[in-house]
């Protein structure tokens, strides 16, 4: 490490995380090194393999706050890199992307259990009735929202509801049986819209939609989602959070890293 990148050790830790969480598809290794470079602010490289994305920042150029300089510097760059990486996901998953835009919902759904969770696949046992506790949970809706804003603000995917995260089908009975009124899809699916508009909002109708579907003689309700070509907040209690799907798992933004995706994801 040189001298320049001990005084900066902290900025450039934060630099890489953001640089991380920022890159759609992408974990890797961030390595980040600062130098006197003579003709470029920033110039970076990515290995063949795809596993490691390199940036040497010019310490010549930039100001007293390499933060905010290193922050203003990598915008475009990953904006570009997370066009690439949709384009190389698009070429590595053709399959999978056949059966989930081309095929029908059976075909979908079921090449979707096959392949397991991951950045656009997500299996949830049921909406709201707590297996361990026998009672309906209040957390397990929200975490069912979660999930559907994650896809929103990724690049969208397939919720089904009825299935365990180890790809077993359980059906709806125990989430039907927990309605107050009809227990039946209907109402099943009238709870769910109704959910979803209190949490996300009317506006983003367009980009989910709500099926059922029989496997095995048991029904389950699988909800597709489209990205979202704007920013998607979710209220909880009284406050608004960001969610964004990485990987296998969905999580909440801090402030700062929600500006900076914002930025870098939903440009134009």
């Amino acid at each position: 490490m040189t001298n320049i990148e001990e005084k900066y050790k902290e900025d450039i830790e934060k630099i890489r995380k953001i640089i991380k969480d920022s890159i759609i598809g992408f974990d890797g290794e961030i390595e980040i090194s600062v130098g006197p470079n003579r003709f470029y602010d920033v110039q970076y490289e990515v290995s063949d393999d795809l596993k490691k994305i390199s940036f040497d920042f010019n310490s010549v150029r930039f100001p007293a706050s390499f933060y905010h300089y290193a922050l203003k510097m990598i915008q475009e760059i990953v904006y570009k890199l997370n066009a690439n990486q949709t384009e190389r996901n698009h070429e590595v998953e053709i399959k999978q992307l056949k059966q989930l835009i081309n095929g029908n919902l059976e075909q979908r759904v079921k090449y979707g259990i096959e392949k397991g969770e991951g950045p656009t696949i997500e299996f949830k046992e049921t909406l709201r009735y707590d297996i361990q506790k026998n009672q309906v949970n209040k957390d397990l809706e929200f975490s069912v929202i979660k999930e559907i804003s994650g896809f929103l603000n990724a690049q969208g995917g397939l919720l089904m509801i009825g299935v365990s995260d180890k790809k077993e089908i359980k059906g709806l009975e125990k989430d039907y049986n927990a309605l107050k009124r009809k227990k039946d899809k209907d109402e099943f699916s009238l709870f769910l819209t109704q959910l979803i508009t209190n949490h996300i909002g009317n506006k983003f109708s367009d980009y989910w939609k709500i099926d059922f579907l029989t496997i095995d003689d048991k029904e389950i309700c699988v909800l597709e989602v489209q990205p979202s070509t704007i920013p998607v907040f979710t209220k909880k209690a009284n406050e608004e959070e960001f969610y964004v799907r990485k990987g296998s798992a969905t999580r909440p933004f801090t402030r700062s890293e929600t500006n900076y995706y914002i930025q870098t994801h939903f440009k134009g």
